[in-house]
């Protein structure tokens, strides 16, 4: 199963996320859904960074964890490149046939400065 974690404020806003696992279905580097994901995520990191000019701090770790917080105060523009991203996941998942991609929220995940 692949997990995303977006992580929002009390007012809503998404300010990060967290994925991890990996959807059964092929061998690492041949399994499409997990692919796409990946290619989201990264997209998303690299859009905040070089489209909106936003610092955050990135962790990568083993088997497709992936790790994006926002540094300072969120902003609606950072909130719909993240809320592009769950679309793609949602698609992704319906495109996939069967469940394997759990998306979740948590309060949080912003770190203060900028």
């Amino acid at each position: 199963m692949l997990a995303c974690r977006f992580f929002r404020t009390d007012e809503g806003l998404l300010t990060g996320f967290e994925l991890s696992g990996h959807v059964n279905g092929g061998s690492k580097g041949e399994n499409l859904i997990c692919a796409g994901a990946t290619t989201l995520a990264q997209t998303c990191v690299s859009s905040v960074a070089f489209l909106l000019g936003r610092d955050a701090v990135v962790e990568k770790g083993d088997s497709g964890f992936l790790r994006f917080l926002l540094k300072g105060e969120p902003d609606t523009q950072t909130d719909l490149l993240l809320r592009s991203m769950v679309v793609g996941l949602q698609y992704l998942e319906k495109a996939g046939g069967k469940p394997g991609i759990r998306i979740e929220y948590a309060s949080g995940g912003k770190i203060d400065g900028s």
